[in-house]
Order: structure tokens, then C-alpha cells, then sequence
């Protein structure tokens, strides 16, 4: 809602002033009003608009600027899925980042700060991990959407959607952390909404922002909706883009695994067909998996043809889809750097070489180093970098010379660990059927964080 404003002076206010006794009027006072008239009639254009309001923003740019800060959640339950993970994610990421990871334990957050401390703090990077005191998915995306507001020094309040009926426990509590990490001074503040909207079905460049248009199903519209669309406008800050708006049949849930924006002039779409040539195995005796990749094929060559009706130019990426649809090989669902106008990827691979070869090569082809991460032990529970590394603020890059001696030195940053497990905010939801209320407790241990232990080097 916008707030209404109006001009410090009015014709009645006026005309009840000129209606008042005259007191005797001197040349500075008659000074001071024809200097303050013009005034007055200059400021109205800009008085009549509302001042910022604080859920003022944009939806962070994928493919530029210097990545300052990343998020990840940590489960230990799959420690040994997610360590080629972490070890392929902390030697790719640039210097001078910060690393939030979020903990379901005390316990587990300290495991975790002594096993990687070493590596994730080279180059300078500073690593809080933080416990949450609950269980949380591992997909660190999807119930936070980072906005911006450019290079502004107050970050603007991130998107925490609205939770999906359907959602296990775990994505219930990913709602709740934003909150949290707020109320700790570790985070931005939170916009919330009615909007069901997941960080996955999201993408941008720096001229618009694409999502998929099965985010009408997902809050029960039928397209146009001109409140969803509004609802849209304000959270995404600038210009967005439906993708399948007008097909049928949509490939995935989340429109980060199948398509990439790079820059402002090209896109890269998935193929099935490339990637069936790579992984001919993945097919089902009954030929399901045949039956199951003609749709999406077909679905993905509509979202590059009206790609490239938009403007940009097209390019292939090879994927491979489950036969059952629970997971992807996807080589769209990256993570993207620039430094110093070097721009590096940080591309998922699978252990299927020659596949892994031939998308590497086609952003090689682009102007990107390639730097892989092995999601080999994750991806069948359907996501993959981009899912997991949440890039929640970024920097302008200003290309500085740096000293090749300062290259060759190891610097390393500081670990933090930290609670903010007491600062629960309310929740009032559905979980498997039954309704859980959960009171908001206030802070315990002061407005800040407070610290378990503090590892440095």
C-alpha cells in the first residue's frame, strides 16, 4: 500500500492564515517568504511521490558482480554426500567472501568449523557457522530469495515466501531462518508475503527477471492474475519475465535447472536429446524414460524458441531427467563470479566425463574458467549448485592490479560460531496434516548472536 502525500500548504490553510489579524510586517520577513515560495513549489513534484519503502529492492543479478557472501545449510545426515561439496566449493570460491553455514546443532556446528575451517578461510574468507537448533533442507535457495539495493551500504530485505502445503518439516524451518539470522545482526531484514515462490524458480540478469510461470499453479491463479503479477513486480524491484507462460507443459518445477541466463545477450537452455546421447543407460526397460524425455524436450525447445523471440541468443547445455522426475543432471544450475573482469563458474558435475567435458567446454567457450563441483552424491534428491550455494549479496566488480606476491601468500580469515537457536519466531502452519503453532520467543542472549566459540587462525 502506498502511503499518500500532500503539499505543506493547501488553499483553505492559506486562506485561514490571510483571514487572522495582521501583525506589522517587516522587509526580512517579507524576505523570508518570497524565498521560501519557490521553494515550496519546487519541492511538490518529488514531495508527492512516497519515500522509499522497505521492501524497496531488486532481485540480485546471477550473472555479474563479485560475489560477497554466500549461504549454505548443513545436514549432517548426508556429511559424506555433501563433503565433495564443500571441497570443491571452498578451493573455487574468490577471496574475501563470506561463508554463513547453518547448523542444526551446537555440536554440529563446531564438527563443521574444525573439519573445513582450513580450507573454506583461505583467501582471506571469513566462515560464521551458525546453529539454528532445528533440522533444515539443504537447499539454501529456495526459501530466500537475496535482493538488492545496488550499492547501497543497507542491504535490502530478503524474500521468505509463503510456506507450501506440501512441504516436509525441514523447508518448514528454512522459512524461519531469515528471521533469525535478522534478529542475530547476521542478516538482512525479511520481506514476507503471500506469494508461494521458491529462489529455485528464480534467475536474473542485470536487464530482467525470469520465472516460471507454474508459480500460478503454485498459488492457485490462472494467468493474467493482476494481483499476482503486482505481488511479482514488488518483490522482483524491475522488469520480470513468465518463461512457459503460454506452454502447456513446464520441464521442471524450478526454472534455475534448465535455463541460464549469461549476461545480457545470451541464454542457455537444457536438451534432453543432448544428454540422452551422453547417458543412453539411464533409460527404462519399458522405454518410460524415452516417453518422459520427448515431453520435456519438446518443453525445453519451446522455452529456447521464446528465448529467442525475447531477443537473446540460444545455446544448448546437455541434461539428463530421471525417469521418475525426481532429479535432473543439469549443467544450468550454476553459480557465477566476476573478478577483476575475469568471470568464473562454479558448474556441477556428475562423473560422467564426457558429459561433464562437453558442458565445461561450452562455457570455456564463453569466457568463463570452469571450476567443478561434485554433486554426484546429491543430485538425485533433485538439486544441484545453484540450490545449494545461495549468493546473497554481491559487489560491484572494480577491476584492481594486485600484486603477484600477494598471490603466492596463503592468507587466511576467522571462524565464528554462533547460536541464534533461541531467537524462534512465531510459526502457524500445517505439518503432515496437523496444525503446529509455535509462540515467538524474544532474544535471550541480547541483540546480537551469541558466540559458542570463536575459532581463529
Amino acid at each position: 500500500m502506498k502511503t499518500q502525500f500532500t503539499s505543506g500548504l493547501n488553499p483553505s490553510a492559506v486562506s485561514r492564515v490571510d483571514n487572522r489579524p495582521r501583525r506589522r510586517a517587516s522587509w526580512l520577513w517579507l524576505f523570508i517568504v518570497v524565498a521560501f515560495v519557490p521553494c515550496v513549489t519546487r519541492a511538490e513534484g518529488p514531495a508527492s511521490d512516497p519515500p522509499e519503502a522497505p521492501e524497496a529492492g531488486q532481485i540480485l543479478s546471477d550473472t555479474s558482480g563479485r560475489i560477497a557472501e554466500v549461504l549454505l545449510h548443513f545436514d549432517d545426515e548426508i556429511e559424506a554426500e555433501l563433503a565433495p561439496v564443500y571441497r570443491d566449493l571452498f578451493a573455487g570460491l574468490g577471496d574475501d567472501v563470506r561463508i554463513r553455514v547453518l547448523c542444526e546443532t551446537g555440536d554440529s556446528a563446531r564438527r563443521f568449523a574444525e573439519r573445513w575451517q582450513d580450507v573454506a578461510t583461505r583467501g582471506n574468507r571469513n566462515m560464521d557457522v551458525v546453529n539454528v537448533g532445528m533440522p533444515l533442507s539443504i537447499w539454501a535457495r529456495d526459501r530466500c530469495i537475496s535482493r538488492s539495493r545496488g550499492d547501497a551500504v543497507q542491504r535490502s530485505a530478503s524474500f521468505v515466501p509463503s510456506a507450501n502445503p506440501y512441504y516436509e518439516y525441514e523447508k518448514h524451518n528454512d522459512l524461519r531462518t531469515q528471521r533469525m539470522l535478522y534478529r542475530g545482526l547476521l542478516g538482512p531484514s525479511v520481506l514476507r508475503s503471500w506469494l508461494q515462490l521458491e529462489g529455485g524458480n528464480v534467475i536474473a540478469n542485470g536487464k530482467q527477471v525470469f520465472i516460471g510461470a507454474n508459480v500460478a499453479e503454485e498459488n492457485d491463479c490462472e494467468l493474467p492474475d493482476p494481483q499476482l503479477r503486482r505481488e511479482l513486480a514488488k518483490i522482483c524491484g524491475r522488469n520480470y519475465h513468465l518463461v512457459g507462460e503460454r506452454i502447456d507443459y513446464l520441464p521442471w518445477d524450478h526454472v534455475d535447472m534448465y535455463m541460464t541466463p549469461i549476461g545480457e545477450d545470451t541464454i542457455l537452455v537444457a536438451s534432453a536429446t543432448a544428454g540422452n546421447s551422453f547417458v543412453t543407460q539411464a533409460c527404462d526397460p519399458d522405454g518410460t524414460e524415452f516417453e518422459l524425455s520427448k515431453d520435456v524436450q519438446a518443453a525445453l525447445d519451446h522455452v529456447a524458441d521464446e528465448m529467442r523471440t525475447l531477443g537473446y541468443r540460444v545455446l544448448r547445455l546437455p541434461a539428463v531427467f530421471g525417469a521418475t522426475g525426481d532429479w535432473i543432471m543439469t549443467y544450468n544450475n550454476v553459480v557465477m563470479d566476476e573478478r577483476n573482469g575475469h568471470r568464473v563458474v562454479l558448474m556441477p558435475i556428475y562423473n560422467v566425463p564426457d558429459m561433464d567435458q562437453a558442458a565445461a567446454q561450452a562455457y570455456a567457450k564463453l569466457g568463463f574458467e570452469v571450476k567443478t563441483i561434485d554433486v554426484s552424491g546429491v543430485y538425485e534428491y533433485g538439486g544441484a549448485v545453484r540450490c545449494i550455494v545461495n549468493v546473497v549479496d554481491r559487489k560491484r566488480d572494480v577491476p584492481t592490479r594486485v600484486d603477484p606476491r600477494q598471490l603466492a601468500e596463503v592468507r587466511h580469515g576467522k571462524v565464528r560460531v554462533l547460536d541464534v537457536s533461541s531467537f524462534i519466531p512465531r510459526r502457524i502452519t500445517r505439518v503432515y496434516g496437523e496444525e503446529e503453532i509455535t509462540p515467538e520467543t524474544e532474544p535471550v542472549a541480547g541483540p546480537t548472536a551469541e558466540p559458542m566459540n570463536v575459532l581463529r587462525r
